[in-house]
């Protein structure tokens, strides 16, 4: 993520800083929901008797 730039603030001024800051953290936070839903789209279908034969419930 954010490749070319190592991830590191670039900009001269505080506020460019501030917007680059804010922008990366905003990519970051998406990424980390699309892949959240991603991943626990697959367990949805399972039934609860389902996911106790794979001991994913208490």
């Amino acid at each position: 993520m954010h490749y070319a730039q190592q991830g590191t603030i670039t900009r001269p001024h505080l506020k460019q800083q501030t917007e680059q800051a804010w922008r990366l953290t905003l990519l970051t936070n998406s990424v980390v929901a699309w892949t959240t839903e991603y991943d626990t789209s697959g367990w949805r279908p399972l039934r609860p008797a389902q996911l106790r034969q794979l001991g994913l419930t208490p």
